[in-house]
């Protein structure tokens, strides 16, 4: 059984493609995003995403925009 918390949401490609029907049947919608956030789910595409993704779940938890707040401090780019 699929469980599914949030209608919209990203993962690795690899994933999507093994059974991209799965996504019309669950009722969720895809995103390509590097980093999707829909109501309190937060998801990522990859290795590749661990700090866009970890700055997502940071301003979830402050209810700040770290990306913009910390993000030049770290070097960070999109």
């Amino acid at each position: 059984m699929l469980l599914v918390l949030s209608p919209t949401l990203s993962s690795f490609q690899f994933t999507f493609n093994l059974k991209p029907e799965l996504s019309l049947l669950a009722g969720y919608k895809y995103s390509q995003e590097r980093v999707t956030t829909d109501g309190h789910v937060i998801t990522s595409r990859g290795p590749g995403t661990a700090m866009q993704f970890a700055l997502a779940c940071a301003s979830a938890v402050t209810g700040e925009n770290m990306e913009e707040k910390i993000g030049p401090a770290m070097l960070f780019q999109k």
